[in-house]
């Protein structure tokens, strides 16, 4: 039987929801769970009358001490480096990377409720996939398999610091909760809008891609700039008809009838390559300066690191121990082989000896038998 991606990602998030239970269990303590988290931040890929997108945390894990962004994966994955920005399931099709898209969420998620980003922890949870549990390219950010999801997840949770985490967060988690329900279907459309923006752009231009976090700011009146569908010429492409198409479009066209819009070009330096884009970085003051925060986890993995390099050392020993006592066991083969050839020799000698008694000298080279 075939299932779509949509189920799939669907009983993945509801494995992944059993194992943060069971794992929550073996914690004391104010641990609250929250799923399928939908934010809104500006972005040129905007989707409504204020320009905003959308992004969903499947999980996110609230403790009076931390929070843990959890991106649930329940897919076959063939081809996918942890660098990379997309990574290809056995299938062909190709996906983002859930690393690099579970960054995304920590920014927008530390930026929306103004959090200290050492106190938040990314986990890219890779149902069914043979992965090293393992820490990425990124600070305080974990990649985990199911195998000991359970444990690793008890681990970082079970953290504690002197200092505690603002007291309102839950409240705050409580509210987003119930307005992610009314925004699902508005989620759905900006993702199916963005991904068709996407493949737009890289069809006419390699170069023009943007990230979801950037946002383009009008030459005009300074207001962002979100892309617009629209038909018109491409002759940069010797389209003479006019067919569907997209620009960067004024957000206040409406309002106060900013005209301010920017076309395709596939000229160096126009078009979409010239409008003044602002990265998240640039717009929120945010540093990938991170420092990695102490935690059980992390001294976990150190000390069974430790543990396994001990082993490792041990094992090298011992083969070295088992090659020197083969090379003395053979020294002594050696040393008895020749103690029974001197033997032999000496043995030798006394028989010559008595031999040679048998003889009395006449002169010279001269002898009798006595």
């Amino acid at each position: 039987m075939c299932i779509s991606n949509e189920e799939k990602g669907n009983y993945g998030e509801q494995m992944a929801q059993e194992m943060i239970t069971n794992a929550v269990k073996n914690i004391d303590g104010d641990i609250r769970v929250y799923n399928n988290i939908i934010l809104e931040f500006p972005s040129v890929f905007g989707n409504s009358p204020e320009g905003m997108f959308t992004t969903e945390i499947d999980h996110i894990i609230v403790t009076p001490y931390l929070v843990v962004l959890i991106e649930t994966k329940n897919e076959e994955i063939a081809v996918g480096g942890y660098w990379e920005d997309s990574w290809i399931l056995k299938n062909g099709e190709e996906v983002s990377n859930p690393i690099n898209q579970n960054q995304m969420h920590k920014k927008v998620f530390c930026n929306t409720l103004g959090m200290d980003s050492n106190r938040v922890f990314t986990i890219e949870l890779l149902l069914g996939q043979s992965v090293a549990n393992c820490s990425s390219q990124y600070t305080n950010d974990y990649i985990m398999s199911d195998e000991d999801f359970e444990r690793n997840l008890t681990l970082l949770l079970s953290t504690k610091y002197k200092k505690t985490m603002d007291v309102c967060l839950n409240e705050k988690m409580k509210q987003m909760e119930k307005q992610s329900e009314y925004k699902r279907n508005v989620h759905i459309n900006n993702i199916n809008k963005a991904k068709d923006i996407s493949e737009w752009i890289r069809t006419h231009e390699n170069t023009y891609i943007f990230s979801f976090l950037d946002t383009v700011k009008c030459p005009k009146c300074g207001s962002y700039m979100l892309f617009r569908e629209t038909k018109y010429v491409d002759y940069s492409r010797n389209n003479t008809s006019r067919s569907k198409q997209y620009m960067i479009g004024c957000l206040n066209y409406a309002i106060t009838g900013c005209d301010g819009r920017v076309y395709y070009s596939k000229k160096k330096g126009e078009g979409f390559q010239k409008v003044n884009r602002i990265s998240f970085e640039e717009r929120s003051g945010w540093s990938e300066q991170e420092k990695t925060t102490n935690n059980f986890l992390e001294d976990y993995w150190f000390v069974k690191r430790e543990n396994e390099a001990i082993k490792n050392r041990l094992n090298d020993l011992a083969d070295e121990i088992e090659g020197q006592e083969s090379e003395i066991e053979e020294y002594k083969k050696k040393t008895h082989l020749l103690s029974q050839e001197k033997r032999s020799v000496e043995e030798e000698i006394i028989e010559l000896k008595k031999e040679l008694n048998k003889y009395k000298r006449l002169f010279g080279n001269i002898y009798t038998r006595r």
